[in-house]
């Protein structure tokens, strides 16, 4: 058995301010979905100050030796065009493939019973298992805030070349979302080209324009 990774979407942060803090709603929401979680078993994209990141100096002054930063880059937080984080789509999905690579090196040391959590931004989320479902020309993330999805690598091993490094859900975590849902949950990969490609194209306007919204968010 491959490790498990668990995907979570973030709790909400407050709106409006540099890598706001979580709100007390966001705090709660974290208490029950933690406990829910013990008991079942990357970067946001925009560029509003919510979106942004603090600087590395600001991140160990708060934080110290609670967090590692050993992989943090000075420049981090920068978001400008032509910058690694860039909401520019491509670099959106170079960089979520990037973290892919990233997390299946940690997945190959795990061990078969392994379990990995990995803590994500709304829109990113989609990049990040590359999964577009749901998504319409107005909401930019179906995940509901503070809830996780289950994944295995579709190859533990590089295999090579332009290696996308996939994610696949889990069947008993589209099971869990099929009967929280009124209709079955499918894989993207399962969904007809033209509609992949429709979904696929508004994750791509959302990353760039990012004035839509994910399920749980209000419009600013």
């Amino acid at each position: 058995m491959a490790p498990t990774i668990d995907i979570f979407r973030s709790a909400p942060n407050v709106a409006g301010r540099r890598d706001g803090p979580l709100t007390s709603h966001g705090l709660d929401q974290c208490g029950i979905y933690g406990i829910q979680y013990l008991n079942h078993y990357d970067q946001p994209i925009g560029q509003e100050p919510e979106n942004v990141g603090s600087e590395l100096d600001d991140i160990i002054e708060e934080f110290g030796k609670k967090v590692e930063t050993f992989q943090v880059t000075i420049d981090w937080y920068l978001k400008g065009p032509g910058t690694q984080y860039d909401a520019d789509a491509a670099a959106v999905e170079q960089r979520a493939r990037c973290a892919r690579h990233f997390i299946r090196d940690f997945a190959r040391d795990a061990g078969e019973n392994g379990r990995i959590i990995v803590v994500s931004h709304s829109s990113f989320l989609h990049f990040l298992v590359e999964d577009f479902t749901g998504l319409t020309e107005t909401l930019a993330c179906s995940w509901e805030e503070n809830t996780w999805r289950s994944f295995t690598f579709e190859h533990l091993e590089p295999i090579g070349g332009n290696d996308p490094a996939s994610l696949i859900e889990t069947d008993q975590s589209l099971r869990d979302r099929t009967a929280n849902n009124s209709a079955v949950v499918v894989r993207f990969s399962e969904l007809p080209a033209a509609q992949w490609a429709v979904l696929r194209g508004y994750a791509h306007r959302h990353a760039e324009d990012g004035t839509a919204v994910g399920v749980g968010q209000e419009e600013s």
